[in-house]
């Protein structure tokens, strides 16, 4: 039995194990990380999540499919389509 493991999940994984290891201490001691900080580290892991499904998927961003949800961010560029299946095509659109 293979393991899967998704583009969401192997960054996620990566931005938390870098998040523990930069914390390197400085003269005025360790930072402190609000609660805040990591709902927000969160959020951006799943619109950068969105948006790599939107552009695979579909050929487009988050910014085409709700203007609003990007908050006047800067609009997102690069990613391309990919050829998917009539099946698998049915099944996310």
């Amino acid at each position: 039995m293979a393991i899967i493991i998704t583009s969401g999940a192997a960054l996620t994984a990566l931005f938390i194990f870098l998040l523990h290891l930069g914390g390197g201490g400085n003269a005025q001691g360790d930072p402190k990380f609000e609660d805040s900080d990591y709902v927000e580290l969160a959020l951006n892991l799943e619109y950068l999540e969105t948006e790599f499904f939107l552009f695979g998927a579909l050929g487009y961003g988050l910014d085409r499919v709700n203007r609003s949800l990007t908050k006047g961010g800067p609009q997102s560029h690069g990613g391309q389509k990919a050829n998917l299946s009539l099946l698998t095509n049915a099944i996310i659109t």
